[in-house]
């Protein structure tokens, strides 16, 4: 809560969670993340604007995004935003937990 577009957080897997970010009156600069596996992948609240960017949002069960938007990144489920595709990321092996493309 209330970081700015300095606090960075990027090259992380982050799974098996019920929400996966939760993101508070904030702007953060989160890029490079690989989102799996989570009820919800990211959800922005009370005025959050996250700059979001080259990111993965994958088997996520009920959302990938709630109140933000990502640019440039995979998402599974079509979502707004600047350069964002639904192609299947093709990890090396899911199934054990191996999300490296």
């Amino acid at each position: 809560m209330g970081e700015g577009p300095g606090s960075v957080l990027e090259n992380f897997i982050i799974r098996d969670s019920f929400l996966g970010i939760f993101i508070v009156q904030s702007s953060p600069t989160l890029h490079n993340l690989t989102i799996v596996q989570n009820k919800y992948g990211m959800e922005g609240y009370a005025q959050a604007a996250p700059n979001i960017s080259n990111c993965i949002f994958w088997f996520n069960t009920a959302d990938d995004l709630v109140g933000c938007k990502a640019r440039y990144s995979c998402i599974q489920r079509p979502s707004e935003g600047l350069g964002n595709f639904t192609s299947d990321p093709l990890f090396v092996d899911p199934n054990a937990n191996d999300y490296h493309l």
